[in-house]
């Protein structure tokens, strides 16, 4: 008599690489603030576009029950509900020129296709009951690292910006007709030593900076990006203290930081205007 064990161990097989399509995954479980309701991100290989997919997923813990509650065109993660568990806020590469393949000018050489500027995924927003998304940014830099003021009138993020030019929005721009123009207008000049990162792409002179993205559900297709920090420095993973009034950050703002493994935490007074420096808190 052969054992159940046995038989499974006779049955199997070497893994080849067109298993790897089979594979599901999942990532960032976030429960809801009520507590009976987990939305969570299920990742796939897209075999007929060559593409890794997500997509946000919402289960419902009192029936089990699971939906889908992002389009399943683009891919979509990080979801993050509001204070009062009626929306979710989520990144996805939704969006025109910011579409897996779509990015990028027209007729323009992939020169630096890995450019993490211009093709970054932007802030969108849905109920949790389910229907149209909608998308809250759309700047070149991206959003990414998305949270919630504790009264849920704003979401903070971060975004690559230029230290000159501020928060650029995304425009549809017509390739150079000219072979040199063509060729050329898109160099990545480097002026710094960490202008790259593996996973992230290239972003050059761009800094991660925090912005303030104002929420009201009545009219959540009007709020305008507010630029909380600006310079030639990075800050990192905006999250809010319970009264809403300050944001504390990591980051660098010291003129040696891409020479040194030193990270700083620093607050913010959300409602600063202009863009001020940071307070330091302490470093380690």
């Amino acid at each position: 008599m052969t054992s159940k064990s046995s038989e499974r161990i006779t049955s199997a097989r070497p893994l080849i690489s067109r298993d790897l399509l089979r594979v599901r995954m999942v990532s960032d479980p976030r429960i809801s603030p009520e507590g009976t309701r987990v939305a969570w991100v299920l990742h796939w290989i897209d075999a007929a576009h060559n593409q890794n997919r997500s997509a946000i997923m919402l289960t419902n813990l009192n029936t089990d029950e699971t939906r889908q509650l992002t389009p399943g065109d683009a891919s979509a993660s990080h979801p993050r509900w509001s204070p009062d568990g009626e929306y979710l806020a989520y990144l996805s590469t939704a969006g025109g020129r910011n579409g897996n393949e779509t990015a990028g000018r027209p007729d323009r050489p992939p020169l630096h296709g890995a450019s993490v500027v211009g093709n970054a995924p932007q802030l969108f927003v849905v109920a949790s009951i389910g229907g149209e998304p909608h998308q809250l940014t759309n700047l070149i830099g991206g959003a990414a690292q998305p949270a919630w003021s504790p009264d849920g009138g704003h979401i903070s993020i971060t975004s690559f910006v230029h230290p000159e030019r501020g928060l650029e929005p995304v425009r549809d721009e017509q390739a150079p007709t000219e072979p040199y123009e063509r060729f050329n207008s898109d160099v990545l000049v480097v002026r710094r030593l960490h202008w790259k990162m593996d996973g992230v792409g290239y972003f050059g002179e761009y800094r991660r900076h925090v912005v303030l993205i104002p929420f009201v559900p009545s009219s959540i297709d009007s709020g305008q990006p507010q630029l909380l920090t600006t310079g030639e420095w990075d800050l990192n993973v905006p999250t809010w203290s319970p009264d809403g009034r300050q944001i504390a950050v990591i980051g660098n703002v010291k003129r040696d930081a891409d020479f040194v493994r030193r990270q700083f935490v620093y607050l913010l007074d959300p409602n600063g205007t202009p863009p001020v420096l940071p307070e330091e808190v302490f470093g380690l």
